[in-house]
């Protein structure tokens, strides 16, 4: 009898580590599938910071839909001032970017009344053959999570300053550890937007929101006549030295701790 005619046996060994390896496989198949699927659907895209103003690509502005990362439940979102500034920066331009809450944006009056334009102003007089663009991306209800989420797409467009006026959102601004729009503590919320990106996150998010039975009206329904401030806050009131006081406490700390890291490593004064 020669040897071919002898026949081995399947190895139970390999035939089990297969079973295993695809057993394990089925999880990452199905994920990724899932976010496949909810790609091609559209479903979760990230707003920009900022887009090209429209009919016109020599000019950007803050994208007003860019809210939608923090807010998930309001029908009218909060928006900055839309100071516009050119694509292409010029080599003799003063670019300085604003971040904050809606003090910054120039809450109640904006526009003509926020100090950025005051500054704008000032600064065009005082440099007359220069161009002078003072961006400010301030916005009613946000505190440091967002400021730190703009800050890569604010380096990107080359800022010589950036001038923070923030925190009095701290505590009740999206995401913060009393606002109806939190879902977990500082870890968890910075992991999140860290994978901004990733489409799972994003149907995550909102069924936890859908959970946690969150319903913030500004169309004409209950609470329409209190200010956004009023409908974000979840705990009515943070006591002194309290769990939720401290980790308020320790979110800003953290948030405006990797904020300046960022500027500092773009070598951007604050």
């Amino acid at each position: 009898m020669s040897t071919s005619d002898i026949k081995t046996e399947p190895d139970p060994s390999k035939r089990n580590r297969a079973f295993t390896l695809l057993a394990l496989s089925i999880p990452f198949l199905f994920f990724a599938l899932l976010e496949i699927s909810l790609r091609l659907s559209g479903y979760g895209n990230v707003e920009p910071l900022f887009i090209p103003v429209e009919a016109t690509n020599d000019y950007r502005i803050q994208n007003p839909e860019v809210a939608r990362r923090y807010f998930k439940q309001l029908q009218v979102l909060p928006t900055g001032p839309g100071d516009v500034f050119l694509t292409q920066k010029p080599d003799d331009a003063i670019r300085i970017f604003v971040q904050g809450g809606s003090s910054a944006a120039g809450y109640p009056y904006y526009y003509g009344g926020s100090f950025s334009r005051m500054l704008e102003q000032r600064l065009q007089l005082t440099f007359p053959d220069r161009s002078v663009e003072v961006i400010n991306t301030a916005m009613a209800a946000v505190n440091s999570y967002t400021l730190l989420d703009f800050a890569d797409e604010i380096i990107a467009e080359k800022p010589d300053a950036v001038l923070i006026y923030a925190g009095h959102n701290e505590f009740y601004g999206a995401l913060g550890v009393g606002s109806a729009e939190s879902f977990g503590g500082g870890f968890m919320v910075r992991s999140m937007m860290a994978l901004s990106g990733v489409r799972i996150v994003h149907m995550l998010r909102n069924l936890l929101s859908g959970i946690a039975g969150i319903v913030l009206t500004d169309d004409g329904s209950t609470g329409s006549n209190r200010t956004l401030m009023e409908r974000m806050a979840k705990d009515q009131s943070i006591a002194l030295g309290s769990k939720a006081y401290e980790q308020g406490l320790s979110q800003f700390r953290t948030n405006l701790g990797a904020l300046l890291r960022k500027y500092r490593s773009a070598s951007i004064p604050v």
